[in-house]
């Protein structure tokens, strides 16, 4: 223990694991609700920019949380990736996308410029299995859309 006037406790053991832990936490996350698992109760889904790998491809992932009726189950990660998606430039919605009674989320996607100069919007869709959800499929795409 410092014992000096004024003075501030230094660590001196390895932080390693610690700052590793602390690297390789979610960012802000974008959510959004519906009834993913077809219980008729809405359920939260959160899409988490994990960073990037040390190989330097991005890291993603979305959880749900199912509603109990009283309250959410712990989160779920129903779906993870390396070499995806960009958090900042997603923007996230849900509905049932293909009629079948339960929620799919979508991500809006600002896929940058092409050669062109022209800006490039996308929308993934991860259908919804009732206990998790398929990895995201292009729906959508448009060149000469809008930058956002």
């Amino acid at each position: 223990d410092e014992t000096r006037p004024g003075a501030v406790e230094t660590r001196t053991d390895n932080i390693v694991d610690w700052v590793t832990q602390v690297r390789g936490l979610p960012k802000d996350p974008q959510v959004t609700s519906g009834d993913f698992n077809g219980d008729g109760r809405e359920d939260i889904a959160a899409f988490y920019d994990n960073g990037t790998a040390v190989d330097g491809k991005r890291r993603s992932s979305l959880f749900a949380f199912y509603s109990t009726g009283t309250g959410f189950a712990e989160p779920k990660r129903v779906w993870a990736s390396t070499g995806s998606f960009n958090g900042a430039a997603v923007k996230l919605t849900s509905g049932d996308y293909n009629g079948d009674g339960k929620g799919d989320v979508a991500v809006l996607y600002n896929s940058g410029q092409a050669a062109d100069g022209k800006y490039v919007s996308t929308v993934f869709t991860f259908t919804s299995n009732g206990t998790g959800f398929a990895a995201p499929k292009q729906t959508w795409t448009s060149s000469g859309s809008f930058d956002w």
